[in-house]
């Protein structure tokens, strides 16, 4: 999951230095982690991801990259912290 903040981290910051073709790779890499890390969100959770994930697709194909980071920021983010497979009970 660190792996995965980094990455988040790096295509944001990519992204506001104008960076586009390192975000793309890098948004690349979230989503095969993003692959990995899905079979431990609890069933229940599923749609909120899957809805993000269509957010973040659409905003790719258009190249909103101002979108994306601020899906990435506001969406994923708190979704991934509240949902962590390693998050104490």
């Amino acid at each position: 999951m660190e792996e995965l903040q980094t990455c988040l981290d790096k295509v944001q910051d990519d992204i506001f230095a104008g960076r586009f073709k390192q975000a793309d790779e890098t948004v690349v890499e979230i989503i095969n982690l993003l692959a990995d890390a899905a079979g431990g969100f609890p069933p229940d959770r599923l749609p909120d991801f899957n809805k993000i994930m269509l957010s973040v697709l659409d905003a790719r194909q258009k190249n909103d990259y101002l979108l994306l980071a601020d899906l990435f920021e506001y969406k994923l983010k708190p979704f991934l912290t509240k949902n962590r497979k390693d998050k104490p009970q």
